[in-house]
């Protein structure tokens, strides 16, 4: 199976056991399927990268980057995509680089709760001026429903983040958001998932 062999790829127990928790609270295929099979894939917040090493795997002729601000996470993507020749990971910040764009896909996958509305919007923003004409972005989020689940997810950031504030987008505001920015085709997908699985996942696909 593709996610043993990336699992296997990670240095370290508690990283393969991290990668492994997380193929269970969210399959990668849940999200692989709503990306395009070949150009460009940019990834903010990648993290140990280990979904855009699913999604490499899936389709050579995706090219794709991960933008991640922890180095540590970043030098440990690299170490797992070796030998991976269309997916790289990068210490940057997105905003701040010129020289990505015309992507056919970008991914936000549960970020914008870790920064400011403000911020939020301007994520967004950035997105499509990096986008082509044809390209999507994908946002992962957190559904406000059911409530056991949405607030589980308001504690387990706040403990994970120490306090720090998080930024939880309901439905509509985020379908708003999404509007502001200037996206007309807006698809809206609920994952489902196990019974008992904590997180209730959310799928936005926005086209201009």
């Amino acid at each position: 199976m593709i996610k043993n062999n990336i699992i296997s790829r990670y240095k370290g127990n508690l990283i393969k056991l991290y990668v492994f928790l997380r193929y269970i609270l969210l399959s990668p295929q849940d999200i692989e399927k709503y990306i395009p099979e070949k150009g460009k894939i940019v990834d903010l917040g990648s993290g140990f990268g280990s979904y855009d090493i699913y999604f490499a795997l899936k389709e050579k002729k995706r090219q794709i980057y991960g933008f991640e601000l922890n180095k540590n996470r970043v030098y440990n993507a690299n170490i797992a995509a070796e030998n991976i020749k269309n997916v790289k990971f990068f210490v940057q910040d997105f905003n701040k680089n010129r020289d990505i764009n015309n992507c056919d896909c970008i991914i936000m996958s549960d970020i914008l709760h870790h920064v400011s509305k403000e911020t939020q919007d301007i994520l967004i923003m950035s997105a499509k001026s990096k986008l082509n004409k044809t390209g999507c972005l994908i946002i992962k989020e957190i559904w406000e429903k059911p409530l056991w689940k949405y607030y589980y997810c308001v504690l387990h950031d706040k403990i994970m983040t120490f306090n720090e504030p998080i930024f939880f987008i309901k439905k509509n505001d985020m379908i708003s958001k999404i509007k502001k920015a200037g996206f007309k085709k807006i698809e809206v997908r609920i994952i489902k998932s196990w019974l008992l699985n904590p997180i209730p996942h959310i799928v936005y696909t926005c086209k201009l």
